[in-house]
């Protein structure tokens, strides 16, 4: 996963700062993996309409497969015990 910054030019506005960057960031829920030096370099260097790579986040890890616990025994064969009784058949 990675955030990548492209500053547009203000027309007549003022140049967006460092700290009003990474409150958007923060609203976007990008917390980890910041490049605070990269982001300055885009202000100060003035790079405008290039898309750069301003965060980086972890590579996803391989997961465990799924298991299942039982705590009977699954090898005991099962018996059935019916009888008739006057309207429906019972099983215990």
């Amino acid at each position: 996963m990675t955030a990548t910054l492209s500053l547009i030019p203000a027309k007549g506005g003022k140049m967006v700062s460092i700290e009003e960057i990474m409150e958007e960031l923060q609203s976007k829920g990008i917390e980890y993996g910041i490049n605070k030096d990269k982001i300055s370099e885009i202000i100060s260097h003035r790079i405008f309409n290039t898309p750069i790579e301003i965060a980086t986040g972890l590579p996803p890890k391989d997961g465990e497969d799924g298991k299942i616990n039982y705590f009977f025994d699954t090898k005991k064969a099962l018996s059935l015990k019916y009888w008739k009784t006057g309207l429906s058949t019972t099983i215990i």
